[in-house]
């Protein structure tokens, strides 16, 4: 998990990373009542181990941005390839 800082409004800086993945589908948002936004990055394959990720980020009215990843890894990224032991 990364927490980091933002400037401005929750909404401003979603919108500001609603494509930090470079991926062409948008990214599903809840804005709650409470002011929160959580973002939700569609799953992106990744390289050189066919890895699948997605992320959640959560800005807060407070000013503070968290970022959870989850990533899926082939078999060959734990056992090893012949470039890579």
């Amino acid at each position: 998990m990364l927490r980091g800082a933002f400037e401005g409004t929750p909404v401003a800086s979603a919108d500001f990373e609603a494509n930090a993945t470079g991926d062409c589908a948008p990214a599903r948002r809840l804005v709650r009542p409470d002011g929160f936004v959580l973002q939700f990055q569609p799953v992106h394959a990744g390289e050189p181990f066919a890895e699948l990720t997605q992320t959640i980020r959560v800005c807060t009215p407070g000013g503070n941005r968290y970022e959870v990843e989850m990533r899926n890894f082939d078999e060959d990224a734990y056992r090893g390839t012949p470039t890579r032991a």
